[in-house]
């Protein structure tokens, strides 16, 4: 199941998560193309269940909470931009035409 975040306080909850379970977030914009195939893709992955959780935020509707992310991590926004936290700090990250189900396994698989 992906949820949707809208705030900094439900980022920094989905951070604390991250500290006994692996997190996903998918920067997501409704207006591209590419990140509708990118969200499909993030779909399927967290449909099979793997031990993660899973996390949506909309880059045009939540402008605030994308630009937090992008200083909090460091790393620079894109959209679709997906990453992955475990124990509170961004281990993987991934863009575009790269965020497929095969990617976000193989990054899951590299933290057991």
């Amino acid at each position: 199941m992906i949820k949707d975040i809208h705030t900094t306080e439900e980022y920094e909850k989905i951070l604390l998560e991250s500290e006994g379970k692996p997190v996903f977030v998918l920067k997501h914009s409704t207006s591209c193309p590419i990140s509708a195939n990118a969200l499909r893709d993030f779909k399927k992955f967290a449909e099979d269940g793997p031990t993660a959780n899973f996390y949506r935020v909309l880059v045009i509707e939540d402008r605030p909470l994308s630009n937090a992310i992008e200083d909090d991590t460091g790393i620079r926004h894109e959209s679709p931009q997906v990453i992955l936290y475990n124990d509170r700090e961004p281990v993987w990250s991934e863009s575009h035409w790269s965020i497929r189900k095969k990617s976000l396994q193989e990054a899951l698989s590299q933290l057991a």
